[in-house]
């Protein structure tokens, strides 16, 4: 979002397109070195837990069909496809 404000601001006031790129680069490297000060290095988590190896694969699994509907069943596809079953 904050891109796209950004680049139609650019963009209005006549700046090259290549300057979107660079400025955003350039709040990147602040937001980065910022994250570096902020984040703690150590957080106060107890360890020894385990890993959700079920939840993993489901949560991977479902992402990926909801990829793949959305590349692959385009609206056309999906109306064909109930137009075809009636």
């Amino acid at each position: 979002m904050i891109g796209a404000v950004w680049g139609g601001l650019f963009g209005q006031f006549g700046v090259q397109w290549g300057w979107i790129y660079w400025s955003m680069a350039i709040v990147s490297v602040l937001y980065a070195i910022a994250a570096v000060i902020i984040v703690p290095n150590e957080l106060n988590v107890p360890s020894g837990g385990s890993f959700d190896f079920v939840g993993s694969f489901l949560g991977v699994s479902g992402l990926v069909l909801v990829f793949f509907s959305l590349k692959y069943l385009t609206p056309v596809n999906r109306l064909m496809e109930v137009l075809v079953r009636h």
